[in-house]
């Protein structure tokens, strides 16, 4: 089953857990909204991509990638610095329970699950950088274009 009461549970956590991040970095007030909408929108394409591919990095990648993409257009529309946006936006998929898991494998001696969890982590967060990478690229080749077209209009 694809939507459960786990799954909107998990939803309201993430918007709660980015604009927790967001006070911590004391963001402007004003963003603290569309910085929950971010890490909800980040975990539901997680998790609608997880559910459907079984791929980590698909998950992470796919997911990064509209948070990047929401961060480029809200931080234009906000006036705000990106970074505020993709840094907290993508807090709810972070690896950080398969990197203490792997640690906690580690420290007991079980090889096979700390190798599981390690690999779970470079999965994703590789897959949340090369969203976030991709997306910045893309956006800066299309920026600079407008540019260069507004300024030969201009001429």
């Amino acid at each position: 089953m694809f939507f459960t009461w786990d799954l909107l549970v998990q939803l309201v956590t993430s918007f709660i857990t980015s604009i927790a991040f967001a006070i911590m970095f004391r963001t402007n007030r004003r963003h603290l909204v569309s910085i929950g909408i971010c890490g909800t929108l980040t975990f539901a394409v997680y998790y609608t991509v997880l559910f459907f591919s079984s791929s980590l990095f698909a998950a992470g990648f796919i997911s990064s990638m509209v948070t990047a993409l929401y961060a480029e257009l809200f931080a234009r529309l906000k006036r705000a610095p990106t970074i505020v946006f993709v840094l907290t936006g993508i807090v709810p998929t972070v690896p950080g329970g398969s990197l203490y898991r792997g640690m906690r494998d580690l420290l007991l001696k079980n090889v096979n699950g700390a190798i599981d969890n390690f690999t779970a982590t470079l999965e994703v967060g590789s897959g949340i950088a090369g969203g976030i990478v991709t997306v910045s690229i893309i956006f800066s080749i299309i920026v600079d274009r407008l540019k260069t077209k507004n300024q030969s209009i201009s001429k």
